[in-house]
């Protein structure tokens, strides 16, 4: 047996970087990371999806999410609509807050008529939230029977959260993506499109169209009906549609009012601009004709002293020939 230790070979189980073998927990760390990344990639596959893959999804769901459904509903579902397509559609952006606008005007305005003109603060939001919550605050679940039970914590509780539903279906939603268009740089002024305003007032239309059709029989567009709110009169839809045609009124006169004062700002900025031009060719004339009448006396007495030199030049040529 030799003295010296024979230098000992690295272990096989040894990584390349000296560190020490993963353990089984690290396997399955490792393990987790995976299955999340495959699962990330599988939902990348389907979202967001592509428009027209969306649009062509909507002929296939059930009718019921959309028929005899409020107006407000099918704000949602554009909402959805935005969503799954990623978020990214900025004329959907654009649509979304007109529209979400337009029903909150009308929403709001039938409201308070029923307050003026029949003293029901809110009836007809109480009398539109879900049976459950009817039960609790309507006497026998009904407005037209009794009215609002008020000395009921439960009933309380579920007037106020009816209030919280509203303000969360209708106004807040609307200022959520009027916030998200600000923030990719929009403004107050790039919402006033022909199109958009065209194109959601024509929704609207379609809206009461489909409606007084399918309940009716009818064509026309205005809806007026019992069968989509759950109302005492269908009195209630005038100021709707009132408030709402004020809205679009509004809008379009800020909309040629704007495009008038742009209109004469260019024609200012094009009037401006030939008479500046004009002012600039004067100018110049008068600042020709100026310096060539300051120039104009030393021209002539170079011409002058031309003429001098030139006779003494002949004057001392003849002396020469005489001597």
């Amino acid at each position: 047996m030799s003295a010296h230790t024979m230098p000992q070979e690295p272990s096989a189980s040894a990584n390349d970087d000296g560190n020490q073998p993963s353990g089984p927990n690290d396997c399955r760390a490792d393990s987790g990371e995976d299955n999340h990344k495959r699962e990330n990639g599988a939902i990348g596959r389907f979202f967001p999806l592509h428009p027209l893959a969306a649009l062509a999804i909507m002929p296939l769901l059930p009718t019921w999410l959309f028929l005899n459904r409020g107006y407000t509903q099918w704000f949602h579902w554009c909402f959805v609509f935005y969503m799954v397509t990623g978020g990214k559609l900025e004329w959907w952006r654009r649509f979304l807050v007109i529209q979400g606008a337009e029903i909150s005007m009308g929403w709001y305005a039938a409201v308070v008529y029923e307050y003026v003109w029949h003293s029901r603060f809110c009836h007809i939001l109480y009398n539109n939230m879900p049976p459950s919550m009817k039960a609790e605050m309507l006497v026998n679940g009904s407005m037209a029977s009794g009215g609002i039970i008020t000395n009921n914590p439960t009933a309380i509780a579920n007037i106020t959260l009816s209030h919280i539903i509203d303000i969360l279906a209708h106004p807040l939603l609307t200022f959520l993506v009027y916030k998200i268009h600000r923030s990719k740089g929009g403004t107050i002024r790039s919402l006033m499109q022909w199109d958009i305003l065209v194109s959601t007032y024509a929704l609207s239309r379609l809206y009461s169209c489909t409606h007084l059709y399918h309940n009716q029989g009818k064509v026309g567009l205005f809806y007026y009906g019992y069968e989509v709110y759950n109302i005492d009169n269908v009195n209630a839809y005038t100021p709707a549609y009132i408030a709402e045609a004020g809205f679009y009124v509004a809008l379009i006169c800020y909309k040629l009012y704007h495009q008038w004062n742009m209109h004469r700002l260019r024609l200012k900025i094009r009037v401006t601009g030939s008479d500046r031009r004009r002012r600039r060719s004067m100018e110049l004339q008068k600042l020709s004709k100026k310096r060539l009448s300051e120039r104009k006396p030393l021209l002539m007495q170079s011409s002058s002293c031309f003429s001098t030199d030139g006779k003494q030049l002949d004057d001392d040529d003849d002396l020469e020939r005489t001597c």
